[in-house]
């Protein structure tokens, strides 16, 4: 054979194994960047028998009527790893989350930076995380915050109090006449509340809202998108997030304020028992026990 038929012959066969390399190249590449390989026509798979459910950033968590919690969306630091065994109440903050259990201990998993997800002994009545510290009540009506305390927020106040919500910076509590006090970051106003008297309040990053004894909803702090400007109906629950808002009102539906994107404001229509709000989306609870979510919620199982 001369040697010129045996370059030409070497020749061929490179460019056949290239060939076939590029051919299986795109193969593979169609395979894993098709729409095959997530369908996001499915329809989100939350499960259903919620009670209730509380939103972190960009994770968020439902506590099932059997005490268990379900939970979906950012995982990097464990933050929204379900939980087997008896809870009565899930809390989401910012990249940790925590429970509190039949017993009255407190649980909590996800990122623990400054400390934020590691409680303290003894028994509660309710915990609430947020950015980076987290509070409690406990059994004898006392506060507990731990977690960062660069602006005073897990510094709080003597006394006894009926709840207490952990937001952004700053958290407040509500005691026994219905008075509010807050502590921590106070650079927009969200840790000066107004004179109640309040059943609930729910702190949220730089504005904090609550509910009055005659069901009406008042808001203080940043307002730069109007999410402390509520409107007038009358709530049994209110959830405050960043730029957004979001209550039930007395005849069990949702109404949102503020701003987000994408996904708008608008809440789904039916009856709903629990909401929580965070980031840019809100999720909540219907009488029936399933979970619905709105806005841009975190990536939820799909079926």
């Amino acid at each position: 054979m001369h040697e010129m038929e045996w370059l030409g012959i070497r020749l061929a066969l490179v460019v056949g194994v290239i060939l076939l390399v590029l051919v299986g190249a795109v193969f593979i590449f169609l395979v894993w960047a098709t729409p095959g390989e997530r369908d996001e026509s499915a329809e989100p798979d939350y499960g259903d028998g919620y009670v209730s459910v509380s939103a972190g950033r960009e994770h968020a968590c439902g506590l099932k009527l059997d005490g268990s919690v379900f939970c979906w969306g950012e995982n990097t630091f464990g933050q929204a790893i379900s939980q087997d065994g008896a809870f009565t109440s899930v809390t989401a903050g910012t990249i940790h989350t925590c429970g509190l259990r039949a017993d009255g201990t407190v649980a909590c998993w996800g990122n623990d930076g400054h400390g934020r997800a590691t409680p303290p002994d003894g028994s509660f009545r309710s915990v609430s995380a947020g950015g980076s510290h987290t509070c409690g009540v406990r059994s004898d009506r006392t506060l507990a915050c731990w977690g960062d305390n660069g602006f005073g927020q897990v510094s709080p106040p003597d006394g006894t109090f009926d709840s207490v919500s952990a937001g952004g910076l700053h958290a407040c509590a509500v005691r026994a006449n219905g008075s509010v006090t807050c502590w921590g970051s106070d650079d927009s106003g969200q840790a000066d509340p107004p004179y109640g008297p309040f059943l609930s309040v729910s702190a949220g990053w730089k504005h904090t809202c609550g509910i009055t004894t005659v069901g009406a909803v008042v808001c203080w702090g940043a307002n730069d998108r109007g999410q402390a400007r509520p409107p007038t109906e009358a709530f049994s629950s209110v959830s405050a997030a960043a730029r957004h808002t979001c209550g039930i009102t007395t005849d069990r539906s949702i109404v949102c304020w503020g701003a987000y994107s994408p996904g708008g404001l608008t809440a789904p229509p039916g009856k709903f028992i629990a909401v929580g709000a965070a980031g840019e989306y809100a999720c909540a609870v219907e009488e029936s026990s399933e979970m619905m979510c709105w806005g841009a919620p975190p990536e939820p199982p799909r079926r």
